[in-house]
């Protein structure tokens, strides 16, 4: 079987192509089990899709927090989205 998919579809996305990709692999780092994917969304927050993994509701809040984490961790090392 291969790796289940992760989606994040990130608000306020960075306007450089360059600082996306940066921040989709420092969540490929952070989550070597699954292929990650990362895609703009110009909405108000988040929103965060998994496919070919059999996550019940709980475990996929708890991947979802462990991402906001991961997130929150990059933002605060690196500069914020330009």
């Amino acid at each position: 079987m291969s790796k289940p998919i992760f989606i994040l579809e990130l608000s306020n996305p960075p306007k450089t192509p360059m600082k996306l990709d940066e921040i989709a692999h420092h969540l490929q780092n952070k989550m070597m089990d699954y292929h990650t994917l990362i895609i703009p969304n110009h909405k108000d927050e988040n929103r965060y899709f998994c496919f070919n993994a059999p996550h019940t509701d709980t475990e996929f809040d708890n991947l979802k927090e462990y991402v906001k984490n991961s997130l929150n961790e990059y933002f605060k090392n690196n500069e914020c989205p330009e």
